[in-house]
């Protein structure tokens, strides 16, 4: 089975925002500058998913459409929940939550709410349901993310612990354009 992993388009939203689970919009003009070296590589026969915030509902629903396929929302493909940091600046939030985050990326709650091994949990949930539903059927898979969410899918191994690929992640932060799919093969 393979997964494609598309990273939403551009949100609309000034650099420097920490918006995590915020639900901002992208504009049809940042899709549409996307979607077009999506459709030359997308299977027509895969199943999609998307995370339920809207920057990347709107991609999803051009890719379903053009695949005359529906498209499915699953909360557990969203970005980290950033809690009291979302959006605010991030020269705004306390140096010293920043600093505590950097010293146990892993571990500590940004903003008092999730952390990565939290949100690596929720991810190996949807990646064993995902192979469990479609992997007899041979079914590619494309999934609408977020930065954050693709890492830790594309760092998952089989039988792999929340922490032990919350550790991976950390060891290894790959840089993820807007509109990017990455495939994976589950």
């Amino acid at each position: 089975m393979q997964l494609y992993l598309i990273r939403h388009p551009k949100p609309d939203i000034a650099s420097g925002i920490c918006y995590g689970q915020s639900d901002v919009a992208s504009s049809e003009m940042q899709c549409q500058l996307v979607l077009p070296s999506l459709r030359a590589i997308l299977p027509a026969s895969a199943k999609i998913y998307s995370s339920p915030l809207q920057r990347c509902t709107l991609l999803a629903a051009h890719l379903a459409s053009d695949l005359q396929v529906p498209a499915e929302c699953d909360a557990r493909l969203m970005e980290m929940n950033f809690g009291r940091w979302e959006l605010q600046h991030w020269d705004r939030i306390p140096r010293a939550e920043i600093d505590a985050w950097a010293n146990d990326v892993s571990a500590y709650r940004p903003g008092g709410a999730e952390n990565l091994i939290d949100m690596a949990s929720r991810l190996i949930d949807f990646l064993q349901e995902i192979f469990r539903l479609w992997q007899a059927e041979k079914k590619d898979v494309i999934v609408v993310s977020h930065a954050g969410s693709m890492r830790l899918m594309l760092a998952y191994q089989a039988g792999i612990s929340p922490e032990a690929l919350a550790r991976r992640v950390v060891a290894d932060r790959q840089a993820i354009d807007f509109g990017e799919c990455r495939q994976l093969q589950l």
